[in-house]
């Protein structure tokens, strides 16, 4: 998992900041790390850890700006 730093959306693009990665996370997790969601609106499922999903996968990490 990556977390970065990105600047508005609504600037132009010539106008932008570089993207920068403020965290950087390398860990396994299992199907029981994430949440059941239910079917969205348009029918599609989303995979979200969950809170104790994210914190075991945040105890990996690699890099931290």
């Amino acid at each position: 998992m990556a977390i970065e730093r990105n600047s508005v959306s609504s600037e132009h693009s010539t106008n932008r900041r570089p993207m920068s990665f403020t965290e950087l996370y390398l860990g396994h997790v299992s199907i029981d790390d994430f949440r059941r969601n239910p079917r969205g609106e348009l029918g599609t499922r989303t995979a979200t850890l969950h809170k104790d999903g994210i914190k075991k996968l945040r105890e990996n990490w690699i890099y931290r700006a």
